[in-house]
């Protein structure tokens, strides 16, 4: 159990710092966006086989969703549902710090919370992903990211099996999920905080135990 705890704290911050470390931001050539989405979707290659995973989705970057985020209210900008707010460098730091040093006892209670915030890049039915710098939000706040379409967390996004044994539309080169249409997706009901925390505590059994 505690070598796949560990395992499940790298992968996440493996995630986390494909987006936030790497000034994804900042960076408006194609090009780079597409390598950055290649490390994103290696990382979640890695937790639905981990997992597993069967309905891990590929992500592509979408325009729609960066200009979407670069207007959304700073109020808005909060862990849940399909947004995912990053901090500042130096708050990232004091966070990493602040785990690596929790006693192993009370890891899983100090990751809750940190994987409840990065908790849309783990939904498997997301197939889009777009981000923005918004350094008018306050210094606790570098930039946020949104993913799509589904954008409902609910406990039936997750299909536990072998990767890409669960795909609407089949697998794709490298085993995650082709996309499917928008329709497909939205089976969660309400996008209330209950199915939220629900989907967040199976993420965790499934990442993490």
């Amino acid at each position: 159990m505690k070598g796949h705890f560990s395992i499940g704290i790298l992968l996440v911050f493996c995630a986390y710092g494909a987006l936030g470390a790497s000034n994804l931001f900042k960076r408006h050539d194609e090009a780079e966006k597409q390598k950055l989405m290649i490390e994103l979707n290696q990382v979640r290659w890695k937790i639905a086989e981990q997992a597993p995973i069967a309905n891990m989705h590929e992500l592509y970057y979408d325009q729609e969703l960066e200009n979407e985020m670069q207007t959304i209210s700073c109020f808005s900008i909060k862990p849940g549902g399909y947004i995912i707010p990053f901090p500042s460098e130096k708050e990232a730091m004091e966070l990493a710090n602040k785990l690596q040093n929790t006693p192993a006892d009370q890891q899983q209670a100090a990751v809750m919370t940190f994987v409840q915030t990065i908790l849309p890049l783990f939904n498997p039915v997301e197939t889009k992903i777009g981000c923005a710098e918004r350094k008018d939000c306050g210094v606790h706040i570098s930039g946020v990211c949104a993913v799509g379409p589904n954008k409902n967390p609910s406990t039936t996004d997750v299909i536990k099996g072998p990767l890409g044994s669960a795909c609407p539309n089949g697998p794709g080169p490298v085993g995650l999920c082709k996309p499917s249409n928008v329709g497909e997706f939205g089976k969660g009901e309400d996008n209330g905080s209950s199915k939220s925390s629900s989907l967040i505590a199976l993420l965790l059994i499934v990442l993490l135990i």
